[in-house]
């Protein structure tokens, strides 16, 4: 383990060009992954914005692309499943606050989660999408715009 202080000092609650550009990080006060080591380091909350959420693979070197150090650490299985599932409700919350014209990009975002989330039940996309198929075979799909209001009798 190495300890290293936090290069960039903040005031406390002020966004960086990476957290401005991507909104709020995930970050891990005290951790981050240069290579194939985690650092550890002696970091205050003044220092770095800790949101500590799920973000797309490329995230950090992203950040890096904008002049700004980011951290984190990789999951485990069972947190990552969990922060998955969050990740999800997280993406339909912003799917259900989108404009028409911003939808088909949140939708994106959530089909990416479903598929993650697949893949960590151990199920391909094919086999996912073939689930799909078979259910709009069997009890159909919602082309029809149809609203169960009950049954007569």
């Amino acid at each position: 383990m190495v300890t290293e202080r936090c290069s960039r000092p903040r005031a406390r609650g002020a966004l960086s060009t990476g957290q401005a550009f991507l909104g709020r990080l995930v970050t891990d006060p005290c951790s981050r992954v240069t290579g194939d080591e985690t650092v550890r380091g002696a970091c205050d909350a003044a220092q770095v914005t800790n949101t500590s959420k799920l973000v797309r693979d490329r995230i950090p070197e992203i950040v890096r692309s904008h002049g700004e150090d980011p951290t984190y650490y990789q999951a485990d299985p069972a947190e990552y499943r969990n922060r998955l599932r969050a990740k999800l409700t997280e993406e339909v919350t912003e799917f259900l606050a989108a404009t028409d014209d911003d939808a088909v990009e949140e939708l994106a975002d959530i089909l990416e989660v479903v598929y993650a989330l697949a893949a960590d039940l151990g199920t391909a996309q094919p086999e996912l999408d073939e689930a799909r198929r078979q259910k709009a075979t069997t009890n159909g799909a919602f082309a029809h715009r149809i609203i169960w209001t009950g049954t007569r009798g």
